[in-house]
């Protein structure tokens, strides 16, 4: 087992059954490592770091192939424990984090630059997905992957409902719901 992999069953263990830092979960974090290898993904984008669980899963199937990650995280606790898990797991390399309220970091054009992106993990603040969406699509590549967690937990939300409604309904994206975890949506731009 390597040092992610230790890092990332030590946080399995410190978040628990009560789910105590918002972790996506195994299946999760082995689905979103998947999606990565599959696609070749390059680039990814996630909104959600938490204590960078699903982070390290995505920095393991990006290191080999000298990708990178960008992740959002707003909350300052959670924040400094994914930089900690990233320096413990030397994934410092893969990850930049970013921290900040994702609809505030969107406007700094600074922090993307004009990179385009292989694949996004939406897994923050449900009400803000349209707002993701709107600033993703245009910076997904062709063939690009889209990834959103607890689409089936928290989807009779109203924000949700109209997230998941637009995406079902975009000309751009062929999307289904997988039901792992909470509810995967998974889309590929077209």
């Amino acid at each position: 087992m390597d040092v992610v992999d230790l890092k990332i069953s030590e946080i399995e263990k410190l978040t628990g059954a009560e789910n105590k830092y918002w972790i996506c979960g195994h299946v999760v974090g082995e689905f979103l490592y998947k999606q990565i290898v599959e696609i070749s993904a390059k680039t990814v984008l996630e909104f959600g770091t938490s204590v960078g669980y699903s982070a390290l899963w995505m920095a393991k199937a990006l290191k080999p192939i000298g990708g990178r990650l960008l992740t959002v995280e707003s909350h300052k606790e959670r924040g400094d424990l994914a930089a900690k898990h990233f320096e413990e797991a030397g994934v410092m390399d893969v990850i930049s984090l970013v921290r900040g309220h994702a609809p505030e970091v969107l406007m700094q054009k600074d922090v993307f630059k004009d990179t385009m992106f292989d694949m996004a993990f939406f897994d923050a603040t449900k009400y803000e997905h349209l707002s993701y969406f709107d600033f993703v699509y245009p910076r997904l590549k062709k063939g690009g992957v889209l990834v959103v967690d607890n689409v089936i937990s928290h989807g009779d939300g109203n924000m949700m409902r109209k997230f998941l409604d637009l995406v079902a309904q975009h000309p751009g994206i062929a999307s289904e719901i997988i039901d792992i975890g909470s509810g995967i949506l998974i889309g590929r731009k077209q």
